[in-house]
């Protein structure tokens, strides 16, 4: 529904595709992470001249792309006064791995995460699925936390989504850490219906 809320207000929405990287500069494919972070904000900028300031740039993601923003907007404390995370996933995705023995995690992780989520790990990290804390959302939410001060944060979550429980203890986290995190659910599941409804939010919220 992006293009038809985009009709109203006047900012420009760019959307990158980053596969299934993790937003990261993978250890078999590309460099998502510089790509989405660096190359095409400056890309746009020059192409669109468009504003560049904090104040009016914000960072918006669903589910994976959630998890892209938490990342971004915490590796670049300031850079965005905003930041949308609508049903991000793998919030604890270092923690969940680390608690595995090696035996165990093609098992648990395709429990959790799905059957294509462990190629695209490897992918990403590599055979030994080694995160380290650039990669690892609450590491670098404790590591920025003063930096992230100046940046509000929106997310939404289904009640009957299966990455519920984790969002809810993410949330306790920034609390602990004094971010600014406003979260809210109600009833849906990972679906694009939902994400429809958070994402108007998101933009309401945010007064794009």
């Amino acid at each position: 529904m992006l293009p038809f809320y985009a009709l109203e207000g006047e900012t420009v929405y760019v959307m990158p595709n980053a596969e299934r990287s993790f937003y990261t500069d993978m250890k078999y494919g590309l460099r998502f992470f510089t790509y989405v972070s660096e190359e095409l904000p400056q890309i746009c900028q020059s192409l669109f001249n468009i504003a560049s300031e904090p104040e009016n740039t914000a960072i918006i993601g669903v589910s994976m792309g959630g998890y892209g923003a938490l990342k971004c907007a915490a590796s670049n404390p300031g850079k965005y006064s905003m930041c949308g995370a609508i049903a991000p996933a793998c919030l604890f995705l270092k923690q969940d791995i680390e608690a595995l023995l090696p035996s165990e995690r093609e098992e648990e992780i395709e429990k959790k995460y799905g059957q294509s989520i462990l190629k695209d790990l490897i992918h990403a990290f590599g055979e030994e699925l080694e995160i380290n804390e650039n990669n690892d959302i609450i590491s670098l939410f404790e590591k920025n936390r003063e930096g992230l001060s100046s940046t509000v944060f929106y997310t939404a979550c289904g009640k009957q989504d299966p990455y519920r429980k984790d969002n809810l203890r993410f949330c306790d986290l920034a609390d602990k850490l004094g971010i600014i995190y406003n979260y809210e659910e109600w009833d849906g599941g990972h679906e694009i219906p939902f994400f429809n409804q958070a994402l108007k939010k998101a933009i309401e919220r945010f007064h794009l």
